[in-house]
């Protein structure tokens, strides 16, 4: 099991248990638990891009989407459990 993977008997993520270095990936994972095994945001059908100002925003359907950098997406974050194939 990778670090990434840490979780609790109540099967939450043991978000404590997470090397300090890691902290600041997905927050999808954090909250909902890791996807498939080598997955990426890049190929999920939840991932949008938002026009704002001439300039192009990765967000994600799972979390709120705002007009502000703290719910901006990258598309190589590993996939969380809610992942889904996006069409191509």
């Amino acid at each position: 099991m990778s670090d990434l993977e840490l979780v609790e008997p109540s099967g939450e993520i043991a978000i404590n248990n997470i090397p300090k270095a890691h902290k600041h990936l997905n927050p999808c994972v954090r909250a909902l638990g890791p996807g498939p095994e080598g997955a990426t945001c890049k190929n999920c059908a939840k991932l949008i891009r938002v026009l704002y100002r001439d300039k192009v925003y990765v967000k994600c359907q799972m979390r709120a989407v705002t007009h502000g950098p703290g719910t901006d997406h990258r598309v190589n974050w590993p996939a969380c459990k809610k992942w889904e194939a996006a069409d191509i």
